[in-house]
């Protein structure tokens, strides 16, 4: 078995030494030998590197695997594991049963809006934590469909925008039934709906903000652990795989609130 000299020596990350130990690999089966372990993997059968699922970095003496594969020579490749559908199945059927309750009360809300009962209820805020809801819902039907990483993006999205919406109204509102028995220091202008919609907006841009950093970073990361190798990435995917877990138990306790 011989190592062709010509895509080592001719590659972007070749260097003299492993070019030097290419070109002796074709005259002794040491030289041979002493590459494939201190370099890269090399597969005489396919005439490639790294067990074709990668490429060598020659002068780092490293295998830069496929984003599927991984081991010192890219040979092991990772199993991934989907959503069984008699969970999968339920997962998008409840959500999207909760999720049709929920725009079904913003339209009940809505066309209801000048009964005594429901101006009570505060519309505004009422629809709005109605939709934070619904959003938290759609991030339920996004977890049934499956992993990649545009739905783990999604998922992220709905879920931390629904719930602070939610939340925020929520406190928005008991905010307000507080403060009618303080009304020595708030005015009723500092409880209208277009003061605490202010706060509102101020809360769900600083969660919309925190969601842009959280997608920047995890898509630099993505990209930094991709440079580092194998070992790398299967250390990345024990932690998404870790947070995933976390995911599964934060929306089962939602859906059984």
């Amino acid at each position: 078995m011989s190592i062709p000299s010509s895509q080592v020596c001719s590659t972007t990350f070749s260097d003299m030494c492993a070019c030097s130990l290419a070109q002796l690999s074709a005259s002794t089966t040491l030289y041979t030998t002493c590459f494939d372990t201190y370099v890269c993997a090399f597969n005489a059968s396919t005439s490639t590197f790294c067990s074709g699922h990668g490429n060598c970095i020659f002068n780092e003496s490293r295998c830069a695997c496929n984003d599927d594969y991984g081991l010192k020579d890219c040979s092991a490749k990772y199993q991934v594991y989907q959503v069984s559908p008699l969970i999968s199945v339920p997962l998008i059927s409840i959500g999207a049963l909760i999720m049709l309750v929920c725009l079904g009360l913003i339209y009940w809300v809505w066309k209801y809006r000048t009964t005594s009962e429901v101006k009570a209820m505060s519309i505004t805020f009422t629809n709005i934590m109605l939709f934070g809801c619904a959003m938290v819902c759609a991030g339920v039907i996004v977890l049934g469909l499956g992993w990649n990483s545009a739905n783990c993006i999604i998922l992220e999205w709905f879920s931390f925008v629904g719930i602070t919406l939610v939340l925020a109204c929520a406190g928005i509102k008991a905010f307000r039934i507080a403060s009618i028995f303080n009304r020595s220091t708030l005015s009723g202008k500092d409880l209208s709906d277009a003061t605490l919609f202010k706060y509102l907006c101020g809360t769900t841009m600083l969660s919309v903000l925190l969601m842009i950093i959280y997608t920047i970073l995890n898509f630099t990361e993505g990209l930094n652990k991709k440079k580092k190798g194998g070992e790398e990435r299967k250390r990345g995917k024990r932690k998404r795989w870790r947070k995933k877990s976390f995911i599964y138990t934060y929306t089962y306790y939602y859906i059984y609130i």
